[in-house]
């Protein structure tokens, strides 16, 4: 299996989890924080380089390994 089908499903799975597990104020907490980690580590600049390559085609859009 391919590293970016793999990496996929991992976060579905786990997303899955927690909606089984975790209570809503749980749940919100761990995003919440999830999304300033990826802020204060230059997620935004990665989402702007997928987006650019997406004009390349879907075999070749975020080639960078995350």
């Amino acid at each position: 299996m391919a590293r970016e089908k793999f990496t996929e499903r991992w976060a579905m799975n786990l997303m899955d989890s927690m909606d089984a597990h975790l209570d809503e104020q749980t749940k919100i907490s761990l995003m919440e924080s999830c999304g300033r980690t990826c802020a204060r580590e230059g997620a935004i600049p990665s989402a702007k380089e997928c987006q650019r390559d997406s004009a390349l085609g879907p075999e070749q859009t975020c080639a960078r390994t995350y």
